[in-house]
């Protein structure tokens, strides 16, 4: 597809790429002006609930396409060393070629109490389970940008991810913590420290944060200036 890419990249009067890593990417391509604008979240579906909890317990929700690249097998792997036998738990969400064999490894790592699988869910799921776990977490090796760390980020939900690209537009101090990419040690320590941190994040600040930055206003606004400059 190489030449399709470089003639449509060098001949459109505009890039638009999600984040900074596709930029870089998009700059092996093109030389061509390449103006970074997130995508942007549906705050009518991703509201902040208050939802009756375990208080006792820690949730922590991860959701993906259970295949090969999403971090899945990692994350369960720390989770096992940093929490077993504790008052933490983990539910992970979505489907894949992957699911039996995590399945497998949650049973033989013998944290079957600790770890539940969801299966596919509706938008309207994943926003019920943001809205029920005290944090988000994934461990993905690749993201264009990371969606679902925004859509956790809108109920108000800190966030742990992976240096995979998409997520270090997202992840700052504020909202979360970041680790360094397929590194189960690095994962683990990012766990920890994560869970001691989250009842000290700032709810509203993370929802207003992604008002700012990732709602429709915003975006649109951004989008329409690049319409203005080219035409």
């Amino acid at each position: 597809y190489k030449k399709w890419i470089y003639d449509t990249y060098n001949k459109c009067d505009r890039l638009i790429a999600v984040g900074n890593s596709l930029k870089k990417e998009l700059k092996n391509y093109t030389k061509n002006e390449i103006t970074v604008i997130h995508n942007m979240v549906d705050l009518n579906t991703f509201v902040p609930i208050d939802m009756k909890k375990d208080n006792k317990k820690i949730n922590l929700f991860s959701l993906a396409y259970l295949v090969p690249g999403k971090g899945m097998d990692s994350l369960i792997i720390a989770f096992k060393n940093a929490f077993k036998g504790e008052n933490v738990n983990l539910t992970i969400g979505g489907d894949g070629i992957l699911k039996e064999h995590l399945q497998s490894m949650v049973k033989e790592l013998n944290i079957e109490d600790q770890v539940k699988f969801l299966g596919a869910l509706s938008r309207e799921e994943v926003s019920k389970e943001m809205n029920l776990c005290d944090g988000f977490v994934l461990a993905s090796e690749h993201e264009t940008f990371g969606m679902v760390y925004v859509e956790a980020m809108a109920v108000g939900k800190p966030i742990l991810g992976t240096k995979n690209g998409g997520a270090e537009d997202i992840i700052k101090d504020y909202n979360g913590i970041i680790v360094e990419n397929k590194n189960i040690v690095a994962l683990e320590e990012g766990l920890k420290e994560f869970v001691h941190k989250i009842p000290y994040y700032n709810k509203d600040l993370i929802i207003r944060k992604v008002h700012e930055n990732y709602g429709e206003e915003r975006i649109i606004k951004k989008i329409k200036m690049i319409y203005k400059e080219i035409v």
